[in-house]
């Protein structure tokens, strides 16, 4: 029995980790850590995942075989809930769960798993996937996990710079599998689908249409180089998740820089995408 409560049962040699995940989305933050589980060594380790019911992550999890608890942090409206809502829904749902090690898999959701850290009674670690500034609030938050993860060595120094416990911070890349994406013969095949010349080189972008990835550096940059190289074309590769005005202005206007500079034409958006080994070697 941990603290507050929560009965969470003895195991001899199987170990459970309860990974939580903010969005039901299924990108790179989420596609990473399901690599890293498709290679976890299933007589020792048992996942369950905590995520929303709605969205392709489910699908995925479903594919695997891998318990999924739902969990919903959001209203109607896709608003986080009021933080104390939010910490009794996962406090919940890790109890169902009945896990030896809680894993957050974004730095939001670490925020929240260092929150409820000492009323669990179990060991929190917390995926540093973003370099973002933070708050003192927040910085204490994810410094009540147990450990914190960073992508890099970059988001580790950030971080600790702003504040994070040094010693608990550690770095621990994200894996590629090397089966799937490895070069393969180039078969023209993407260039007959977007209807090219055999001769058009291609300069893809592959992530969340969002501010945070920048894909509007790649549109300033076609703006300066397009006129002059008249075959290459752009590719943005994934899809807007946010529904903010913000993140909706972001993706009108790359569209318009494209269609200012007279080079609309030579802008693909392929949206989202899962066969990215195959586009890759394209």
């Amino acid at each position: 029995m941990c603290r507050e409560g929560i009965p969470f049962r003895n195991r001899a040699r199987m170990r459970r980790i309860a990974i939580i995940f903010e969005f039901g989305t299924l990108n790179g933050g989420e596609h990473s850590m399901l690599a890293a589980i498709e290679r976890m060594p299933s007589q020792d380790i048992e996942v369950v995942a905590l995520a929303p019911v709605a969205g392709r992550l489910s699908h995925a999890l479903a594919e695997r075989g891998i318990r999924h608890i739902p969990l919903s942090l959001r209203d109607e409206t896709n608003t986080r809930l009021p933080r104390e809502m939010v910490a009794e829904r996962l406090v919940a749902a890790i109890a169902e769960a009945d896990p030896h090690i809680v894993h957050a898999n974004s730095l939001s959701m670490g925020r929240l798993t260092g929150a409820i850290a000492d009323q669990l009674g179990l060991p929190c670690i917390a995926h540093l996937r973003d370099i973002l500034k933070l708050s003192r609030a927040a910085i204490n938050d994810l410094n009540r996990n147990h450990f914190l993860v960073a992508v890099s060595k970059a988001t580790r120094t950030f971080h600790v710079a702003q504040g994070l416990d040094a010693d608990r911070t550690r770095v621990l890349y994200n894996g590629v599998d090397h089966e799937r994406f490895q070069p393969r013969d180039n078969t023209g095949w993407l260039k007959r689908e977007l209807g090219l010349d055999a001769q058009a080189f291609l300069i893809g972008t592959v992530g969340q249409i969002g501010l945070r990835k920048a894909q509007d550096v790649l549109a300033e940059a076609a703006v300066l180089v397009g006129p002059s190289l008249p075959d290459v074309h752009f590719l943005f590769i994934g899809e807007r998740n946010s529904s903010k005005a913000e993140s909706i202005a972001f993706e009108q206007n790359i569209a318009l820089r494209f269609q200012e500079a007279k080079l609309g034409d030579r802008l693909h958006a392929l949206g989202y995408r899962s066969d990215m080994p195959a586009l890759l070697n394209e």
